[in-house]
């Protein structure tokens, strides 16, 4: 189904352990081999600025974490701070629908919501939509 983006790495962001266990284990079961974990936004960000890790194809992103949440990540991501391609599609993670979080990530042009655990077909949904077509982004300065 994603086999022109199986091999490449995605990034699961999230301070449970557990939910980012079970993230994992959907994206596995759906052909991703190259998966990996921050357990806060701040730890996704040294990854992503490591020049030795290849580009990332997509995050899974939890929004409430420590040291930086998800939504700060995601403005790091479409600002350019992130130093990735500033597109890069970011599926918010999250426990629940506070419309103030929905919105902010909207503002920032985040790609999809899945609400915990996240059932395979819900994410599979999401990468589908995704990746069906690219989105632009707005210039880094609107963020």
């Amino acid at each position: 189904m994603f086999a022109s983006i199986a091999d490449h790495p995605v990034l699961v962001v999230d301070d449970e352990a557990f939910s980012r266990a079970v993230v994992a284990k959907t994206l596995k079961g759906l052909g991703f081999s190259n998966i990996l974990q921050a357990d806060d936004g701040a730890k996704a960000m040294s990854m992503l600025a490591d020049p030795r890790d290849p580009a990332i194809a997509f995050a899974i992103v939890d929004f409430n974490m420590p040291n930086m949440n998800g939504l700060q990540l995601l403005k790091a991501v479409r600002t350019g701070v992130a130093k990735i391609d500033r597109a890069t599609p970011i599926i918010m993670l999250t426990g629940n629908a506070d419309r103030d979080v929905v919105g902010f990530a909207i503002q920032l042009d985040v790609n999809a919501f899945v609400v915990k655990p996240g059932s395979k077909s819900t994410i599979q949904n999401r990468l589908d939509r995704i990746f069906a077509g690219k989105r632009a982004v707005k210039p880094s300065a609107h963020y």
